[in-house]
């Protein structure tokens, strides 16, 4: 029978240099992981209920010992390296949000 880590490194890519599990995201646009019908700027806006779904389930698979970080896979002609720090900014915040929510509650 397969260890965890064998299957985990069978799924996900694991960066030796954080031993970090990385979580690959193919988008079309920068938008597609945001609430479409939020108007706020990214670093505030919410986010999909799909993409939600997508982080919370897969991040039950990495045990709590490692990282996660989050890579765009995206067309060339639409990267933007600034971009994709203020959307990893506004995931942060969202899940920090939720988190003192939960820890309110």
């Amino acid at each position: 029978m397969p260890s965890v880590k064998k299957l985990l490194n069978e799924v996900y890519k694991l960066n030796p240099e954080s031993n970090s599990y990385i979580f690959e995201i193919r988008l079309n646009h920068y938008t597609d992981i945001f609430n479409e019908l939020d108007p706020s700027p990214l670093k505030r806006r919410d986010l999909d209920q799909d993409f939600i779904s997508y982080m919370e389930d897969s991040s039950l698979d990495i045990p709590i010992k490692h990282n996660i970080e989050l890579h765009f896979l995206i067309p060339e002609n639409i990267k933007d390296e600034k971009k994709e720090e203020r959307i990893k900014a506004g995931i942060s915040t969202f899940y920090n949000f939720n988190s003192r929510q939960e820890n309110i509650n």
